[in-house]
């Protein structure tokens, strides 16, 4: 059986760094298989340094030995070196979201804040925008991907208090491109999209203590006079 085949790729999921973190727990299955071949090793090392490649990763290239014992050494060195890069930057990732949480909740510091019921209907509405974007044909395969890491970023940092609502906001510019781009078929994303914003204007509008009852608004730009002819 093959260790690294079609299947095992189809299986990967689209974060880039998530997937690397697989690969490399796959690489260890079979670096500690007794049954495995010299040719697996260098198959594990094609597709690492391909994958690297792909996502515009730095990496140093293994160079192939006469001797395959040592080659297998220097391939299990590239593979545990980056598993470690990996779990440091996840660690350092995890750590600063932390702060900030923390950061948030115990200062007195300006911070927007959502309602547990909020929290809910938001985490539920991204997970719906999900599944509408993995699910959307029309959509080319690298969006797909740029708009499933800005929902995975958003919903790391989703807090009952965080300092500011950027992302949230950038979600409307990205359906604003989904719908130059797919016109019609774009509606239920555009809809998911619509009652978030809600929800992330209400939080903003408390915060800034406008009154309850008031629609988000658009920022209108007159046409110049050019323009306009």
């Amino acid at each position: 059986m093959a260790f690294f085949d079609d299947a095992f790729l189809d299986t990967l999921p689209d974060e880039p760094s998530a997937a690397l973190k697989i690969i490399c727990e796959h690489f260890r299955q079979l670096y500690h298989n007794q049954n495995c071949k010299y040719e697996d090793f260098l198959t594990a090392l094609a597709l690492l340094e391909t994958y690297l490649d792909a996502f515009g990763f730095s990496h140093s290239v293994v160079t192939i030995q006469s001797d395959q014992h040592a080659t297998i050494q220097l391939i299990q060195q590239k593979f545990h070196e980056l598993e470690q890069r990996i779990n440091k930057t996840a660690s350092e990732l995890e750590l600063e979201k932390s702060k900030r949480h923390f950061s948030a909740k115990l200062s007195k510091a300006f911070a927007y804040e959502f309602s547990d019921g909020d929290l809910k209907a938001i985490q539920d509405l991204l997970n719906k925008l999900r599944e509408q974007i993995q699910n959307c044909k029309p959509l080319d395969e690298d969006h797909r991907k740029r708009l499933l890491k800005r929902l995975e970023n958003l919903q790391r940092e989703l807090h009952k208090r965080i300092s500011d609502l950027d992302r949230f906001w950038g979600l409307v510019g990205d359906a604003g491109v989904i719908l130059a781009k797919l016109g019609e078929n774009a509606k239920p994303i555009i809809e998911c999209v619509k009652q978030i914003t809600e929800i992330v204007w209400r939080a903003q509008g408390r915060a800034e203590q406008l009154p309850s009852n008031m629609p988000p608004n658009l920022l209108i730009v007159e046409p110049s006079d050019s323009e306009k002819k």
